[in-house]
């Protein structure tokens, strides 16, 4: 489920942005043409709680009018880390962007539970820091585990 998600629009190793704008920006942009349309409602969604997990991890998410597709997912990996007030207070850098059409809640749903399940039964995120540039295949690998 991911790693066909992730097909349309790929892991991104190596993200130059050092705020969660531009960080936003960079995964949106294979998807639509207004980030700045997603930066507005993925930060009304932060404002209202934090999507950083702790662990390095957080998994912004909206639901906007997206067009063509009904749910789409990128992922990157920012080596200098973006302060986006996890609970464990370390900086976040891997960013799951998680976009969905408002008809698409129960798939929206489940790509949230899938990441869940990906960071917390597999080996996923040493590996990925270990060898971000890797990030697309250690996923694949590690979802194939899953249940």
């Amino acid at each position: 489920m991911l790693t066909e998600l992730l097909r349309h629009g790929g892991a991104r190793s190596a993200l130059p942005a050092r705020s969660l704008e531009d960080c936003l920006r960079e995964l949106a942009h294979p998807f639509v043409e207004d980030t700045d349309m997603v930066i507005t409602a993925v930060l009304e969604r932060e404002a209202v709680k934090t999507t950083a997990l702790g662990s390095g991890v957080a998994v912004p998410h909206a639901r906007l009018p997206l067009g063509k597709e009904q749910v789409v997912l990128n992922v990157g990996y920012s080596p200098e880390g973006i302060d986006m007030g996890a609970p464990d207070g370390k900086p976040v850098h891997l960013i799951f962007l998680l976009l969905s059409s408002p008809s698409a809640q129960s798939e929206h749903l489940s790509v949230l539970a899938r990441i869940a399940k990906l960071l917390k039964l597999t080996d996923f995120l040493p590996r990925v820091y270990e060898n971000s540039s890797e990030i697309y295949k250690i996923l694949a690998e590690e979802e194939e585990k899953l249940p």
